[in-house]
């Protein structure tokens, strides 16, 4: 064997009581679960003490980009395998980096290059995209999904009109082409451009597509507030009509006005799959989402290219259009009550606006003597990739969503510089930590088995997820008495506390903490 990890507590992802036994591997694969007195290895480790778990999956991440992080990031770039995530589902919210066709490279390149770090590149394929990651050092193993906006994008630009035959045909193709070379399902990010502009019919047909190939439909909802009961039936209805298996991601209610429709969208969902339906959730452990500020801005505006969106941002009739539509799209987005809605929007990033980082745009609003919706206008013409992180969620309902039976953990973690969201470096110990820990007797196990085994069964990683002979070695060690996040909104990337090691193909990524340097992760496709 190449390595034993001795005496741990193996909690091994199908939700089974924990064990003490050691674990073996050799060539990246897991040997043998049990008693190895009588074995020796070059690496033998004593865990004593420690949890042995299945290396966690982040079934909805954005580290599309983050191989191509210069080093000088690798503490972005390394911020969720040191909380134990080996494989990341990417290309989520309708956006991949492949199939990027035609002028939309240019396009992407700069409403999305700043916010990347100078990482952000685009594929005409998922082969190509394959190709360049055979040759680049990956920190965690990557799941790619094809992006449905990247897609539209690709095929009509960003325009609000539905597809002409010929347009639809050239989708249906380009997402038929990269299940064919890999991709392990479809998603939808129904409150971006171009993919908000797309008509149900559209999506499932694209969606049959997928569904052919055995691919997974993932969808970012058209709405998490007011409308979010509405967004539900509607992702509940592609996966009827088109067959496909749905995840709903990171479902969440926004705004306190709607706190406590959760009960009747989690109804929706346990009625869809008692009647059959293969259709799950992902959840992040906290009360604050993450976007780009541009996905604020009406549909009409972001129906236009990048160099008309900046005449529009500068024009002062266009000002005050887009004043009097934020207006009613913000109320409706956060559902406030009484509360200026803008103090919950905070400012992540913004190219070199340093000063604005950490800050609400009410804040920044007041300080220079502008409205709100001036002020948007002015930082998204400074930098189109502005970021921000938005407040307004329950504590309780987030906790409620986050124990459905039918819910798995997904960080929509993205590697990005910036005062960013915590949950990129701390979602999945967040949860082991301040969510479940000592709460009843199976917690950990159930609690594991929603970050590692449930998860890959529910994306086709079949040699992944759970602690067995022959499965891929993707592992983390961690003490279940001190695990626990560290990051926070006022310093991100934080490392956590109590993760000890993370294997990935049986390789030390993490060890005693520190990082190894080595970069074990791969780009899988469908077994």
């Amino acid at each position: 064997m190449d390595v034993i990890l001795r005496g741990g507590t193996v909690v091994d992802g199908t939700g089974a009581a924990a064990s003490r036994a050691d674990v073996g591997i050799r060539a990246g694969r897991i040997e043998q679960v049990g008693d190895l007195s009588a074995a020796q290895a070059p690496q033998d480790v004593d865990v004593t003490g420690r949890v042995v778990a299945p290396g966690f999956i982040d079934v909805h991440a954005h580290h599309d980009w983050a191989p191509f992080l210069a080093p000088e990031h690798d503490g972005v770039r390394l911020a969720n395998v040191r909380q134990g995530v080996t494989t990341d589902v990417c290309g989520n919210c309708g956006t991949s980096p492949f199939p990027v066709l035609e002028g939309l490279a240019d396009e992407l390149t700069s409403s999305l290059g700043t916010v990347f770090a100078g990482a952000f590149r685009t594929f005409p394929s998922l082969a190509a995209y394959r190709d360049e990651l055979a040759s680049t050092p990956m920190a965690t193993n990557v799941a790619p999904l094809v992006g449905h906006g990247t897609v539209r994008g690709s095929v009509m630009g960003s325009v609000d009109r539905a597809p002409t035959p010929d347009e639809f045909e050239r989708m249906q193709r380009l997402i038929a082409q990269a299940m064919e070379e890999g991709a392990f399902g479809m998603s939808t990010g129904l409150i971006y451009a171009p993919g908000r502009y797309a008509q149900t019919e559209e999506i499932i047909t694209l969606a049959k597509v997928v569904q052919g190939f055995g691919g997974r439909y993932t969808t970012h909802m058209r709405n998490e507030g007011a409308q979010v009961v509405e967004a539900v039936e509607e992702a509940l209805r592609i996966g009827r009509e088109s067959g496909a298996a749905v995840e709903i991601s990171h479902h969440k209610v926004g705004g306190e006005a709607n706190w406590g429709k959760s009960q009747r969208t989690l109804a929706l969902i346990a009625a869809a799959r008692d009647g059959g339906m293969d259709v799950g959730i992902d959840v992040y452990p906290y009360t604050a989402a993450s976007t780009g500020l541009s996905a604020y801005l009406p549909g009409w505006v972001n129906a236009q290219t990048v160099e008309e969106r900046r005449r529009t941002l500068a024009d002062p009739e266009s000002r005050r259009r887009i004043a009097e539509d934020l207006g009613g799209v913000m109320q409706a987005r956060a559902g406030t009550k009484g509360r200026d809605v803008w103090e919950l929007v905070v400012i992540a990033s913004c190219g070199e606006l340093d000063d604005c980082i950490g800050r609400s745009i009410a804040e920044i609003a007041q300080d220079r003597g502008t409205s709100a919706p001036e002020t948007v206008c002015d930082l998204l013409l400074h930098d189109l990739a502005t970021f921000i992180i938005s407040h307004g969620m329950d504590a309780d309902e987030v906790r409620s969503i986050g124990t459905q039976p039918f819910a798995v953990v997904g960080s929509d973690g993205a590697p990005l510089p910036g005062r960013q969201h915590p949950r990129t470096a701390g979602a999945f110990t967040r949860v082991l930590g301040e969510l479940f820990r000592g709460e009843r007797s199976g917690a950990l196990e159930e609690t594991i088995h929603r970050m590692s085994g449930a998860s890959a069964e529910r994306f086709g990683l079949h040699d992944r997820g759970t602690i067995a002979r022959g499965k891929v070695a993707d592992l983390v060690v961690f003490d279940a008495a001190t695990v626990t996040d560290a990051a926070t909104f006022e310093d991100p990337y934080l490392p956590p506390l109590g993760v000890d090691h993370v294997l990935i193909g049986g390789t030390f990524v993490i060890r005693d903490g520190a990082d190894t340097g080595a970069r074990a992760g791969q780009l899988l496709a469908p077994a």
